[in-house]
C-alpha cells in the first residue's frame, strides 16, 4: 500500500492543515506525516475525533503516489491557494 497523506480545513480559520506523525495538525506540507498500513487507522482515527471536537473539517486522504499527491489540487492547497486574485468589491460599503 502507498502511503496517505490525511489533510483537512482547521474550523477556526479554514486554513489547510495536515495531520503530522505525532497526531497534531501542522499547517506546513513538507511536516505532514505518510501513514501506512500500520498507522493509518490510528491517524484515521486521531481526525475523526478532531472533527468531532471541531478542530477541522473536510477531512480527507491523499495517496502518495507521484499523481495524487502532486496534483494542481494539491499543489494550490500546499501554496494556501487560490490561484487567481479575487476581484475588488464594485459596491461601496453601506453605511
Amino acid at each position: 500500500m502507498p502511503g496517505i497523506l490525511i489533510t483537512a480545513n482547521r474550523l477556526e480559520d479554514g486554513v489547510v492543515v495536515w495531520l503530522a506523525t505525532d497526531f497534531t495538525w501542522t499547517e506546513t506540507r513538507s511536516r505532514a506525516g505518510i501513514f501506512d498500513a500500520d498507522t493509518v487507522q490510528t491517524a484515521r482515527h486521531s481526525a475523526a475525533g478532531d472533527q468531532t471536537n471541531n478542530f477541522v473539517t473536510a477531512i480527507y486522504e491523499v495517496m502518495v503516489d507521484g499523481k495524487a499527491d502532486v496534483s494542481a489540487r494539491e499543489a494550490i492547497r500546499a501554496n494556501r491557494g487560490p490561484t487567481i486574485q479575487a476581484p475588488p468589491d464594485r459596491h461601496p460599503s453601506i453605511r
